[in-house]
């Protein structure tokens, strides 16, 4: 039951006792009426009114200092939702007027006071107070529907604009209508992509995907509108839209910055707040929207760098990759470098050598998105049907779509169905040196211990360690650290990293140890190595 918060205000001893003793009746009668606090004069209720929030006041008019006419007017500008009853010794028009003009609920003489009278001024306060969460609840509904409207009207237009079914004239009506905010002479497009779609779609039904993708794009509307004005929609399954224009920005290194400085407080803004994960991919600043379907074509191919540069990446127009068509058959010759080495004696640890050797040298030839995406679906398949001719029954492959992965990604999953593929093929292969070699390369970004590795394959650490240097002809330590540097060697062939970015990414937590460890199993500091890929 909805109770409420009663304050009275009054100079006169005897009144405020006779009011403490009719709300002691009343709470017998009627326990929705909570006295909360009361007060000698106007400025008193101020204060007390601050700390005690109240829903009723019940006021007297003169009083020494501050009347309560004055007191009511300040409050309704503090606490605009409560409601105030006068309770005067003063009958006259005068005082009469300025409540009605504060909008008092009741106006009440109180000499002699009549009970009955107060009981009905708190019903009629009550009711009031109730009306009013109605109408706020109506419109916060009303509210929330047209957003959702808006939400719904916004995907639909520019899907069918990318679609070609809407004349780019018809832009600036949409735009007036829909209030898009936007400087048509100055702004840049830009696509977020939800990076882990897969284990998205994995965990909600479309119900909840449909309510946190809308909380996504609210999101990156709001962080837009931290930076300047724009509007944000959600496009196509795991990919959303918008358009920003920055105020006073005069130069491309500015433009650039912005756009960095958005981007990452876009996926900051959706980790922290829907625990997801995308990429942030900007075009060049354009003009007139007749320029906005240009515009979006550039942002959303910078979704092929994100495709390489893996999670949380910000691409803008100073950052973006070359891509070339005439690599695309070099691609597809490196792939089908690993169908020989597909026999039934190939063990588990050359599988995954060979996977990591092509995965490298495919990003360096680097080809756009779908056509690299394609290349990965058909050597899986080639690779597949090679196993398929000395073991018929092969697993599924799940329900993970490779159209929604990075690159490596890709290749990891191409790794891991092709291991699941083998498992069973060659009795001599120790099972559980394959799946702590699987767990460690899903875990190598942390810090790994022998005990833990241990544990995944339920060995006692000192048998599991004897077992892994048998095995492997090195220790898992040992072999921990080479993977970690070999995976900063695959990052670096990606962009610039710095030592720290790589100690994060491999799970190393000294710089200087990282260095040591890199020159040891390389030859070369990390320095050296950079300055050997640039010039590759």
């Amino acid at each position: 039951m909805r109770t409420y918060r009663c304050l009275i205000v009054d100079d006169e001893d005897l009144i405020l006792q006779r009011l403490e003793q009719v709300f002691e009746e009343e709470a017998n009668r009627d326990a929705r009426f909570q006295l909360v606090g009361k007060a000698y004069g106007g400025q008193e209720g101020l204060e007390l009114a601050d700390g005690l929030q109240p829903d009723i006041v019940i006021t007297d008019i003169v009083m020494p200092g501050m009347d309560g006419l004055e007191m009511i007017e300040t409050l309704k500008k503090r606490r605009p939702k409560t409601v105030f009853i006068v309770l005067s010794a003063y009958s006259d028009f005068h005082y009469a007027k300025r409540a009605i003009q504060s909008d008092v609920t009741e106006y009440i003489v109180k000499v002699p006071l009549n009970e009955a009278d107060l009981r009905n001024a708190l019903l009629k306060a009550a009711d009031r107070l109730e009306q009013a969460e109605r109408n706020e609840t109506e419109v916060l509904q009303l509210n929330r529907s047209m957003l959702e409207i808006r939400h719904r009207v916004r995907k639909q237009f520019f899907s069918d604009l990318f679609r070609g079914a809407v004349p780019s004239p018809n832009l600036a009506e949409f735009a007036h209508r829909f209030s898009l905010k936007l400087n048509p002479d100055s702004y840049c497009c830009f696509v977020a992509e939800m990076n882990d779609y897969n284990p998205f779609t994995a965990e909600y039904d479309s119900a909840d995907q449909s309510v946190l993708k809308y909380g996504l794009c609210n999101i990156l509307e709001e962080t837009v509108g931290e930076f300047g004005m724009g509007f944000a929609s959600e496009l196509e399954e795991s990919r959303f839209i918008g358009y920003v224009s920055l105020p006073d920005v005069r130069s491309a290194s500015e433009w650039e910055r912005q756009c960095q400085e958005l981007g990452r407080r876009m996926i900051a803004n959706v980790r922290h707040y829907l625990k997801r994960h995308v990429s942030v991919g900007f075009s060049e600043p354009a003009q007139g929207f007749g320029a906005m379907i240009g515009a979006y074509a550039k942002a959303r191919s910078s979704c092929d760098d994100a495709f390489y540069w893996g999670t949380g990446s910000v691409v803008t127009p100073a950052h973006r990759e070359v891509y070339r068509e005439e690599h695309a058959d070099a691609v597809q010759s490196v792939f089908q470098e690993l169908l020989p080495k597909l026999e039934p004696d190939m063990s588990a640890l050359a599988l995954a050598d060979s996977i990591s050797m092509l995965q490298n040298r495919a990003i360096d030839l680097k080809l756009k998105r779908e056509p690299m995406t394609t290349a990965v679906r058909g050597l899986l398949e080639e690779a597949k049907g090679k196993i398929r001719s000395w073991k018929p029954s092969l697993p599924p492959l799940g329900e993970r779509n490779m159209a929604y992965m990075s690159f490596r990604e890709q290749m990891d999953f191409v790794r891991e169905h092709l291991l699941e593929c083998l498992k069973e093929r060659n009795p001599y292969v120790r099972q559980e040196i394959v799946k702590a070699r699987q767990y460690i390369e899903r875990h190598l970004a942390g810090r790994l211990s022998l005990q833990e590795v241990a544990d995944c394959v339920n060995l006692a650490p000192a048998y599991f360690s004897s077992l892994f240097k048998k095995e492997m002809s090195e220790s898992m330590v040992e072999y921990v650290n080479r993977r970690k540097i070999e995976k900063s060697l695959e990052l670096l062939q990606v962009r610039d990293y710095s030592n720290q970015e790589l100690c994060d990414a491999v799970g190393i937590v000294s710089e200087a140890y990282f260095c040591t460890l890199f020159k040891q199993i390389t030859g070369y500091s990390p320095k050296q190595y950079r300055k050997r890929v640039r010039q590759a």
